[in-house]
This record gives structure tokens, sequence and C-alpha cells, in this order.
């Protein structure tokens, strides 16, 4: 089933429903429905960040407790899964500003670049030899999320329900762009890189309100995560470089300078389309993602 509330369904029990289902696709990818262990860790990482988003939009509701218990095990579960799959990004990272910036493309200490980059990875995967067995273990407790879900304390069954998380996610997202804006730095932006991915699924969720208005809001929010995801993978690659550099060689300063380079321009980007999206006052974005609610659900 999609991920997105149902017209006929109250809240708690499309809650139960998505959480349920991300979890149950998580487990098998990682309990052997994928044989490609690097794409089953990516593909289960995505359903964990996807259930945190759902409980960040239940928080209130939750109670800090519940919300807490739940939110830490998604998040370390990730984190354990995490090693290989950010080693492989830095390289699509890198192979990405290889298109942009021609002088990349080039032979000699560029070339042994990415030769580095790629024994990163082996040394990596080789340091996550139980990786296989970890993914085995996690599948296991996902089956389990069902179960858990039960003591799950959700009330309110309408829009009450989220309405206080709903504003509080634009509202956080709204100040960390202005604060990005006003002061870039890496922190910044990654903190809003959160903020911006939480409400991208929230509008997912709520996309049968209005699926011609909402869809176009969803495909804006992706598009600026994409931005702000581009951004942080740079920002990983130039971290990486600095804390690394005795593995890298003569090659790094201009990869680095490049990757500046080119946060500028997602950074300038995003911010130009992060004020559209976040023009509304928190209120009145409230106001009017209620009224389709209720429009939608018929009262």
């Amino acid at each position: 089933m999609p991920y997105r509330f149902k017209r006929k369904e109250s809240v708690p029990k499309s809650v139960h429903r998505i959480v349920a289902e991300q979890a149950e696709r998580a487990a098998a990818e990682l309990g052997g429905g994928n044989p490609d262990i690097h794409d089953a860790v990516h593909n289960a990482r995505k359903h964990f960040k996807k259930i945190r988003s759902v409980l960040r939009l239940l928080r209130r509701e939750l109670g800090d407790r519940t919300y807490r218990r739940e939110n830490d095990w998604f998040r370390d579960a990730a984190h354990r899964l995490g090693g290989a799959r950010d080693a492989e990004a830095m390289i699509e990272t890198f192979d990405q500003l290889a298109e942009r910036y021609e002088s990349l493309r080039a032979d000699g200490p560029l070339a042994q670049f990415r030769v580095d980059l790629l024994s990163r990875r082996e040394r990596i995967i080789g340091e996550q030899q139980a990786l296989p067995e970890l993914a085995r273990e996690l599948s296991v407790q996902l089956h389990e999320v069902p179960k858990r879900l039960q003591d799950w304390s959700l009330k309110r069954k309408g829009f009450n329900a989220i309405a206080s998380d709903l504003e509080r996610s634009y509202r956080h997202g709204r100040k960390a762009l202005h604060k990005a804006a006003g002061k870039p730095t890496d922190h910044r932006f990654h903190q809003w890189r959160k903020r911006v991915k939480d409400y991208w699924y929230h509008n997912r969720l709520l996309r049968r309100c209005w699926p011609a208005l909402m869809e176009a809001r969803v495909g804006e929010l992706r598009r600026l995560s994409d931005l702000l995801g581009d951004d942080h993978d740079l920002a990983i690659l130039r971290s990486t470089l600095k804390q690394e550099q005795d593995d890298f060689g003569e090659a790094s300063p201009l990869v680095a300078c490049l990757a500046a380079r080119r946060q500028d321009e997602l950074r300038a980007e995003a911010c130009a389309l992060g004020m559209r999206l976040y023009a509304s006052a928190p209120a009145c974005e409230l106001d009017h993602l209620e009224a389709l609610w209720r429009s939608w659900k018929g009262g």
C-alpha cells in the first residue's frame, strides 16, 4: 500500500498500516529478499527514514517516552548499517563532480583519486564482514514492530492528531532555512536538509487531500531535498579529505575546491526554492492544510 493517509482510515489506523508496511519492506530487504546486500541496506535505511518521519508527525500524540524509544531504535539501526553505503556515496559524489567539471576527468593524480576512493570503500566493506549477519538480525527484529504498535497511544483520530507536529515541522524547516541562508555552514545546511526531508515525507502522507496540488508540492520538496542532499554529500567528501588526507594523493586540494564551488551553486538554488516553499507563515500553512484535509475527509 502507498505511503499516504487514506480518506476512509482514521489517523491511528493509517499510522499503524504505514509503519507496519515500511517495517515489513525493510525486513524483506535485509532478510535476503534483495541479493545485493548493499542495495538492500540502502533501501532499508530509506524505509527507516519514512518511519522516523511518521514518528515526528505524531510525537506529541505518542508521548515523549514512546517517541524516543522508537525513534532511537530506527536511528541506531540505520547507523549500524551505514558504513559501506556511505563509502559508496562518496564515489557517486566524486563521479557527479567529474561529470560537471572536465578537469576531474584527467589522467594521473585525478584518476588515482578515484582509485583511492574505491580502495577506501573496499576497506570499509572488509571491516563490515558481519554485515549480512547484522542485516538478518535486524530483519528478525523488524518483524516485532507490529506488536510494538499496539503500545502506541493514539487517541485522536482526525487532523488534530497531527496538527501541532505538522505545524512544528514546517516552522522548524522555515527557521532552519533562514539560519542557513543568513550564515551558510555545512552544519546549518545539514540541519535544514533534515527538516526539509521530514516535511517532504509529511506532504507525501497528505497528498491525496488534493492530488493535483499536493503532487506538485511533493515534487518541489523532493527537488529541494535532493539539492540539499547533494550539498551534504559534498560536505562529507570535503570533511573526509581533511580528516583522512594521508590516504589521498595530490589531487585532494583540487577536488575539495571544486566540491566547495559546487556547494555554493547548490545552496543558491536551494535557498531560492526554499524561500518559495516556506513563504507562508506557519499558522497560515497549517490552516491551509487543515482546510484541504477537512474538505477531503468530508468535514
